[in-house]
């Protein structure tokens, strides 16, 4: 078989490219939603949201507004949600407990996530979705207090028109099946 010459730089390029995209890694979450039910719970598509469709800088009747699970308890620096994931066949309930913590100022400076599941698969697949994705999209850190990965995040603020750092940890709940997430605005 016969080819030109001049046509084999196009074809190799043309390969590159589609090995390129064909390899990108998907940030918006797609790949980890497929490996866990329970990632899409977390993980807000809107860029400005830190978690769900939550942004730090708020004051506690924003976050009400935006919050969509069940709310428990409220104080003046503390709103208490429970998340309750769709049943199952098993006897357990899964379910998530939200807590968003305020400063002096009334502005969300701390979320957490408690996870309550099942059994171990569903724990690893929800820890390898969170990791795959914050690897993907946050800076890794060393974690001086533990042994669990943190990561070094920004997020920007549209009432103060600034960037805003914080850090993100994932933790292993060790008394049940489930991970801990924090979110923790840095001081500037």
């Amino acid at each position: 078989m016969k080819y030109n010459k001049r046509w084999l730089p196009y074809f190799i390029f043309s390969i590159l490219l589609v090995s390129i995209f064909a390899c990108k890694n998907n940030s918006n979450g797609e790949n980890q939603n497929a490996t866990s039910p329970y990632f899409k719970e977390f993980i807000h598509p809107n860029n400005d949201a830190v978690f769900r469709a939550v942004s730090f800088n708020l004051d506690a009747d924003a976050v009400k507004k935006l919050e969509t699970a069940k709310l428990y308890e409220t104080t003046s620096d503390h709103l208490f949600y429970e998340l309750s994931f769709p049943k199952d066949t098993s006897l357990f309930v899964e379910y998530a407990n939200l807590q968003y913590f305020f400063n002096a100022n009334n502005q969300l400076d701390i979320i957490t996530a408690d996870v309550f599941l099942n059994d171990a698969v569903q724990e690893e697949k929800l820890i390898q979705a969170l990791k795959s994705y914050f690897d993907d999209n946050y800076k890794s850190i060393k974690n001086e207090n533990g042994n669990f990965p943190m990561w070094k995040a920004t997020a920007y603020d549209k009432k103060a028109d600034k960037e805003l750092d914080y850090t993100i940890a994932l933790k292993d709940n060790p008394d049940d099946f489930g991970v801990s997430l924090e979110f923790l605005l840095s001081e500037e």
